[in-house]
């Protein structure tokens, strides 16, 4: 058992396991191939059982010399200039190194920065460096003996003696840093999810550049010099104090490759703004180096596991495809490229259920996968000739790709030196369209189901609004302290992470004529204005209309009376929408949007790790009003008991046993185990009944113009939540009013 035991744990990530999580594993292994087998044992004994590698990584120079070249693909014609307020301010934000991520409010991020700390937590581990001399003496406490020549080669590159460098291995929320001094493998051991506060999460999200697209589009002619010079030296000082799998930003293979598909549109648009030679022939060399390391670091680390492969490998394949796609062709770019473009419409097929929606029980997550799969597809359209003949001689391309993952099945057809997808790949991208569009309040937010970190693929144009420092001290809890290292008046910009309409936007760019945002003419510069047909399929529900409802003596009902909020016919105009896939409800007018989900049909696969026990969880919103509405995720691994509040039944508007429909082990790791009937379902009445655990529920769902009345009856008794926080975005909490 104790060998059994090992093994397990080498297989899955070194996670602790339990005796029920061992069995859940074995259970996972019986049902799995001997090849995927093999190709799990391959990953995870080259990424975390290789002492050979960490050897080689921890005493030799990690950087390469490839010397290969950059094509260009987005032409920066057509894109505004902008001139106003938000643009200004996040240009000054950018230039004076201030972030403001997953919660941190908008703080500076250097080697002798402080910071407000995580509910109280709070680290001391600032570098003491006296200065920042031109020929880097100072990286000496920064990078390893065996990387400091280059690393120091890297910074003499950055001729700007006011610039001021980032710390890039800091949480800068917490305080707690990393170091580049230790192996990529070896950051996550003792501290994350055991050093309370510490969010690893922070400096990976600071090393996606995702600050600088929108700069990239943007910037005037003003500021333009000094930002195309900023993004310049902030990629010179990443290179310099990174090496290649070296500290913390090496070690999550989605990140690393958000950063590259980031930064490779950045460059590609701010060459061509680049009027003072800012990008010279040298510092091309070192970032296409830098971008081809970053190609090897994916190939080479993909997320995939034998019982699941989700947004992480979708981000993995995405960022390479890019790679692929800006490096002049090789034998191992075309590997790469032939690898990702089979791989997107598999991972497509499996991530994704029939009626649009995203597999892993998350609205949020559904933005961030559908973004890789919208830019993705808009990429491989608009391939030019020469990269679409790579894809043409398929076999040829794909014998440099490990056995163990290689596929002898081409998902996609190339003629006449054009790509083609599958039937139902278009079938389904238009109803990933339909559904994003559908779970959108008339307010603009999406309704908030499962997990939400915040993460985007591209920013490409910041949605939110501005307040002061004081007001957004006020209502945030998580900024406490914040006033006392700013300015009360000045202004503060608070992303708004439940508005979608950027995705909305980017699918606007597959399918309509006229261009009436960033992110369309972005996504139509991609495509070569490729343009596909909108189709949306509707997929009805089944009724079980013979099921024979037990006797359940607990009743109880939420009354929400309609007058209160508008004095307009809510039902006016009012449509419903199913989606029996993904388990959702939703009936939406002019007046009102209300939802219910009863989550995915057992019969199809669903990834529990982002799910919450929210099976017949309601939202409801009356002329903009929310009156019932998720509570979000707040935090993960920083805090994992608030993690887990924030996933319970007592968070959401069902009703609460003390059972919960979801069973998590850990942060990541979650088993459900329920069945659903919709026993009714149209614009006026819902009836669901579940079964979970030794719970029975039954939900009946009244809709008219005078109220909206939830009747509960249930075989145990039970008690409505009244969870007074909510959490709109990543790391960020405020009070609510309860109703």
């Amino acid at each position: 058992m104790i060998l059994v035991r090992e093994c397990l744990e080498l297989l899955f990530q070194n996670r602790t396991l339990t005796v029920k999580s061992i069995s859940f594993y074995i259970k996972k292994i019986r049902g799995s191939s001997f090849p995927e087998l093999l190709i799990l044992l391959y990953s995870k004994i080259r990424r975390n059982v290789s002492p050979v590698f960490r050897f080689r990584d921890l005493y030799f120079n990690t950087q390469s010399n490839s010397y290969l070249q950059l094509n260009s693909i987005i032409n920066v014609g057509g894109f505004k200039e902008l001139n106003d307020t938000r643009l200004q301010y996040f240009e000054n934000m950018c230039l004076s190194h201030r972030f403001n991520l997953l919660g941190s409010g908008w703080v500076t991020n250097s080697y002798d920065s402080r910071s407000l700390g995580v509910e109280g937590h709070r680290y001391e581990m600032n570098v003491p460096i006296k200065e920042f001399d031109n020929e880097g003496l100072w990286l000496e406490v920064i990078v390893r003996k065996s990387h400091l020549k280059n690393a120091q080669k890297i910074w003499k590159l950055i001729d700007d003696n006011d610039y001021i460098p980032i710390d890039w291995q800091k949480d800068f929320k917490s305080g707690f840093r990393w170091s580049s001094k230790d192996w990529y493998n070896d950051v996550r051991k003792g501290i994350v999810g055991e050093k309370p506060g510490v969010d690893i999460k922070v400096p990976w999200e600071l090393s996606r550049m995702q600050h600088f697209p929108y700069l990239a589009l943007h910037s005037t002619g003003k500021n333009r010099n000094a930002i195309v010079k900023e993004f310049r030296n902030q990629v010179l000082d990443f290179i310099a104090t990174n090496p290649p799998r070296m500290g913390v930003n090496w070690k999550c293979t989605m990140d690393v490759a958000i950063r590259a598909a980031n930064l490779l549109i950045s460059y590609d648009l701010f060459c061509q703004k680049d009027d003072g030679n800012v990008f010279d022939k040298e510092i091309q060399t070192v970032f296409a180096n830098s971008m081809y390391e970053h190609g090897r670091h994916i190939f080479h680390n993909l997320e995939w596991q034998v019982d699941m492969t989700s947004n992480h490998y979708l981000a993995n394949i995405t960022g390479l495809l890019f790679i692929a796609a800006y490096l002049e062709n090789t034998k191992e770019t075309n590997t790469w490229l032939v690898f990702c473009t089979n791989e997107i419409i598999k991972q497509y097929q499996k991530q994704f259920y029939e009626d649009g929606a995203n597999f892993e029980a998350s609205t949020c997550y559904h933005r961030l996968s559908s973004e890789m799969i919208v830019y993705a597809t808009a990429l491989l359209l608009g391939l030019p000739d020469e990269k679409v003949a790579v894809l043409k001689h398929f076999k040829k391309n794909s014998r440099k790709v490990p056995f163990l993952y290689r596929d002898k099945i081409q998902y996609y057809k190339i003629e006449d030196n054009k790509l083609y997808f599958p039937d139902w790949y278009l079938q389904k991208l238009s109803n990933t369209r339909h559904f994003t569009k559908n779970i959108s309040k008339p307010s603009g937010d999406v309704v908030q189901i499962g997990d939400n970190d915040s993460g985007q693929f591209f920013k490409l144009f910041p949605v939110g609004n501005f307040m002061s420092n004081k007001e957004a001290g006020d209502i945030y809890l998580n900024l406490e302290g914040y006033n006392s290292l700013m300015s009360e008046n000045d202004l503060f910009w608070d992303e708004n992470a439940l508005n979608h309409s950027g995705l909305l936007n980017a699918f606007s760019g597959l399918y309509d004529s006229v261009v009436h945002s960033v992110e369309a003419g972005f996504v139509k510069k991609l495509s070569r204005n490729y343009m596909l047909k909108y189709n949306p399929e509707y997929y009805r529900l089944k009724i079980d209309t013979n099921f024979v409802i037990p006797e359940l003596p607990f009743e109880d009902q939420l009354i929400t009376k309609v007058g209160e909020y508008t004095d307009r016919p809510i039902l006016e105009g009012a449509k419903l929408y199913t989606y029996s896939y993904f388990g959702l409800i939703i009936i939406k007018s002019p007046e009102l949007f209300f939802s219910v989900f009863y989550g995915h049909h057992q019969n199809y696969y669903c990834n529990w790790g982002h799910a919450h026990s929210d099976k017949l969880s309601v939202e409801l919103s009356i002329n903009n009003t929310d009156i019932y509405s998720d509570p979000g995720t707040y935090i993960y691994t920083a805090l994992p008991e608030k993690r887990m509040l924030f996933a319970k039944a007592s968070a959401h508007h069902t009703i609460d046993t003390g059972v919960e429909s979801l069973k998590r082990e850990s942060t990541f790791l979650a088993r459900a185990d329920y069945q659903v009937k919709v026993i009714h379902c149209d614009v006026s009445k819902i009836v669901l009944y579940i079964e979970y655990g030794d719970v029975k529920h039954l939900r009946d769902i009244s809709i008219s113009n005078e109220a909206i009345i939830v009747n509960d009856k249930c075989n145990k008794h039970f008690t409505y939540p009244q969870f007074g926080f909510m959490s709109n975005g990543y790391g960020k909490i405020k009070k609510i009013d309860l109703r």
